[in-house]
């Protein structure tokens, strides 16, 4: 995980969100366009796709390692989390949760 090809990533990232974006896509006669992005769905489908790519890595080996790995994602996923609720919000949402 130390050596990122940043504009891999970049791009790698913008086809993400454009793939979830194209999925969560609802088009109805007369109604603005609108994605409904189900986060707990993305999210779900999101680590299972880390857990096969990590699979693979020298970095899961043995189960020592496997913890290592995930200790660091977690730290970095909270570091994400908070600069991204920091940020504004590059899209807009209806989660009444998010308003109360």
């Amino acid at each position: 995980m130390s050596d990122i090809d940043h504009a891999y990533q970049a791009r790698f990232t913008e086809a993400l969100m454009q793939a979830i974006m194209t999925v969560s896509l609802v088009e109805e006669p007369g109604q603005p366009r609108t994605a409904f992005v189900r986060s707990a769905e993305v999210i779900d489908a999101m680590l299972s796709m880390i857990a096969l790519l990590s699979s693979t890595s020298v970095e899961t080996k043995t189960p020592a390692k496997t913890r290592a790995l995930c200790d660091r994602l977690a730290r970095k996923l909270q570091r994400l989390i908070a600069a991204a609720q920091r940020s504004p919000s590059p899209f807009e949402t209806i989660n009444p949760e998010l308003h109360s």
